[in-house]
């Protein structure tokens, strides 16, 4: 935890008002990594686009490349965590 609000440049307490442990924090964190990596890809899932299936494929890439690197740490979590599955995201 300390490391986290270190990095984030907030109190300890705020953290620890918010969530009961580290784990609840790195679960937060995991749900809401995964969210950001369902909305990298969703626009090549849903949009009708005139654009060649290779730069759509690319696009969706970049996306979730740049989710990947912001938040590898917490992507690395979120595989075994049972609240981050696709269902749980929906």
């Amino acid at each position: 935890m300390e490391q986290i609000t270190e990095a984030a440049g907030i109190a300890r307490t705020i953290v620890h008002r918010r969530f009961a442990s580290r784990d609840a924090l790195v679960d937060a964190m995991a749900a809401w990594a995964m969210r950001r990596f369902a909305e990298a890809v969703e626009p090549a899932w849903t949009t009708t686009t005139t654009a060649p299936a290779l730069v759509t494929l690319h696009q969706a890439t970049a996306n979730v490349l740049r989710v990947k690197i912001d938040w590898g740490y917490v992507m690395s979590l979120a595989a075994s965590a049972p609240c981050c599955t696709v269902s749980a995201i929906s």
